[in-house]
């Protein structure tokens, strides 16, 4: 099992090294290619599953990117920014004190 760390924030505007669920499988990290996009699809439903818990209505679209964890690999950091106030959400498996203290931790079986 994998503990997945959600955040709550406000808006955020910049998205750039993002991609949206349906670029994914053309961004070129390495990672995702070995992962594929079933894979990547599995993980969007596991973040959205986070998010809905944390307060997100289910709209907006979904940005993802990768952040290494060591020298050779990446993992993907997800975020749902809703539509109708701009609430971000970002759920990550690894913890990003930056951000605040998350909405909570989840042990999902699928990340």
């Amino acid at each position: 099992m994998t503990k997945l760390f959600t955040y709550v924030m406000g808006p955020v505007d910049c998205w750039e090294g993002w991609n949206s669920d349906n670029d994914i499988a053309s961004a070129p990290y390495r990672d995702v290619a070995y992962w594929g996009p079933d894979t990547v699809r599995e993980r969007l439903l596991a973040a959205e599953e986070a998010a809905r818990a944390a307060g997100w209505e289910g709209d907006g679209n979904p940005r993802i990117t990768m952040l290494p964890i060591d020298e050779t690999h990446c993992e993907i950091v997800i975020a749902l920014k809703q539509g109708n106030n701009g609430t971000t959400f970002i759920i990550t498996p690894f913890e990003m004190p930056w951000l605040g203290k998350p909405f909570a931790t989840e042990h999902k079986d699928r990340w």
